[in-house]
């Protein structure tokens, strides 16, 4: 799921995963290649009654800046070199989610001094 605009609430009652690793997706009108990461996008709260995973190869599972974050279930990254979480910012809430990146790095903090 990709929030291509700032999105003030997300709940979603069940899992949110992918299975694929990159494909061809249009937008705006091109086609580009995207990776099949489960969340990316600026959200002001997140609220997932499941769980969060991916099982493709070079993927995040979840990409986020700012804002809050609950996950039940936790973030799961199946695929070789695919990391749990990217951040930017301050997510409250991320310490307290299992997360676990079987072939990469659970969390990745960018833009962190």
């Amino acid at each position: 799921m990709q929030v291509s605009k700032a999105l003030p609430i997300l709940e979603i009652a069940g899992d949110l995963t992918t299975d694929g690793g990159e494909g061809q997706s249009l937008v705006k009108g091109v086609q580009i290649s995207l990776k099949a990461i489960a969340l990316s996008g600026k959200v002001g709260s997140v609220k997932i009654g499941g769980r969060v995973g991916t099982t493709g190869h070079n993927v995040v599972s979840v990409e986020v800046e700012d804002g809050k974050i609950e996950i039940a279930g936790g973030i799961v990254a199946e695929g070789k070199n695919s990391d749990g979480v990217h951040v930017r910012g301050y997510i409250k809430g991320l310490d307290g989610i299992s997360d676990r990146a079987v072939h990469g790095q659970e969390i990745v903090r960018i833009g962190w001094g």
